[in-house]
């Protein structure tokens, strides 16, 4: 019902208020306001020339190849940071695992000494601390390697 008095009452109105000739446009706007009961804010329609549309469409394509730059500007970025953050995340996952396990790995030099009597190797670093230890294999214990001396009780559990 609102809609059809909507419509009467724009039916009755005129699209444009017309003036008498060379008014300039502030006294326009100065009639206008006199004449208002009130004023309120509201979204309206404006339809665009064909001059406007061609602007608008500039607008747009300069718009789009800023945000194309942008874009691409913001992927260099991302993968600088990217390329920094991915050696120290790897080292916090090592570094992760190893307190999970309680231990890590480390390349060394280890030292293979074999103890015939107790039927054993033994792998040594440097400083002589026992790092791995296991059965000899058939070969190992046909080997003929001197190592009488090293072991203080003869053995590589001593």
């Amino acid at each position: 019902m609102a809609k059809q008095n909507d419509e009467k009452v724009k039916k009755q109105l005129p699209e444009k208020l017309f003036f008498k000739a060379g008014i300039t446009p502030e006294e326009k706007a100065k009639l206008i306001t006199d004449a208002a009961i009130e004023t309120d804010n509201q979204m309206v329609k404006i339809e665009f020339t064909a001059d406007e549309i061609i602007e608008k469409r500039k607008e747009q394509t300069e718009i789009a190849t800023s945000i194309m730059e942008i874009e691409k500007e913001k992927k260099s970025v991302v993968s600088d940071y990217t390329s920094k953050l991915k050696p120290l995340k790897d080292k916090q996952e090592k570094i992760l695992i190893a307190i999970r396990e309680g231990h890590d790995f480390e390349n060394m030099t280890l030292y293979k000494l074999i103890d015939l009597k107790n039927g054993m190797v033994g792998y040594y670093d440097i400083e002589g601390n026992l790092r791995m230890s296991r059965p000899t294999n058939k070969e190992e214990r046909q080997a003929r390697i001197d190592t009488e001396g090293i072991f203080e009780d003869e053995s590589l559990h001593g």
